[in-house]
């Protein structure tokens, strides 16, 4: 079967139907991430991976490009040394899961903005065009590793710093500056079972250290690269940072689900 064959059937073959009810304004976006599955489907059966291997281009991150685009700005320079001013190349090879999250940062803002100017969040009442989103303006990178390992990925997006677990659809963090220097860049969710629930959370390169404290005891994570994990009972407790002298940096509740 030649490729033009195959690529006609995975896109009769593509389980995301759209909402007969959605508005015209919401399908651009659950087009593309209808694309997205297709372009899943066609690396599994066509063996894109090679192509993205030999290309250095990551064919999942494409489908959402349009909503993302370099741009300079000094956020997150002064606090964190594994940033990088981002290039196009960058976005390009963003794995598909960090793609679509930070795209979906981009709905939000232009969704926002439009609040404030008295419009409704997707666009001019009445209008018969699709939703487009202001790009996401991208200005720097990083790669760092939790406490645990996982490999991470920073992005600062506008005026927020991202944090994104690599491996995907898994646990993401953001936060401006002032909050992450406040402990607010954290958060809880529940994990398999309700008596587990899983932290992720963001700091600055001042933070050494967090002490988790809670109902289940306290427990005390050295944070090497900005981003530390934990699975624990409670989902209640205090999360401190501190820094490599012992001050106390932030003392913050820990966020309820």
């Amino acid at each position: 079967m030649n490729n033009a064959k195959l690529a006609a059937r995975l896109r009769a073959a593509n389980p995301v139907v759209l909402n007969q009810g959605t508005n015209s304004r919401n399908r651009s976006f659950l087009r593309r991430l209808g694309q997205s599955i297709s372009v899943i489907l066609a690396v599994l059966v066509l063996g894109a991976g090679v192509s993205w291997a030999a290309s250095g281009e990551n064919p999942f991150a494409s489908v959402f490009s349009q909503d993302l685009e370099v741009n300079d700005s000094p956020v997150g320079f002064d606090s964190f040394d594994a940033l990088r001013p981002a290039t196009q190349h960058d976005l390009d090879s963003l794995p598909g899961g960090i793609a679509l999250s930070a795209a979906a940062i981009a709905t939000k803002n232009t969704g926002q903005t439009n609040q404030e100017q008295g419009l409704p969040p997707l666009g001019e009442p009445g209008s018969t065009e699709p939703f487009r989103p202001d790009p996401a303006a991208v200005s720097a990178i990083g790669h760092v590793e939790s406490n645990v390992g996982s490999p991470v990925t920073l992005l600062v997006i506008d005026d927020e710093i991202c944090a994104y677990e690599e491996s995907g659809f898994s646990s993401q963090i953001c936060g401006r500056e002032d909050d992450i220097d406040k402990g607010l860049a954290i958060g809880v969710s529940t994990g398999d079972t309700s008596s587990q629930s899983q932290i992720f959370g963001l700091v600055s390169d001042d933070v050494v250290e967090v002490q988790v404290s809670g109902d289940d005891g306290s427990r005390t994570i050295s944070v090497p690269d900005n981003v530390f994990q934990l699975t624990r009972k409670s989902a209640s407790g205090t999360v401190t940072g501190l820094s490599d002298s012992g001050e106390v940096l932030f003392r913050t509740p820990l966020p309820e689900n």
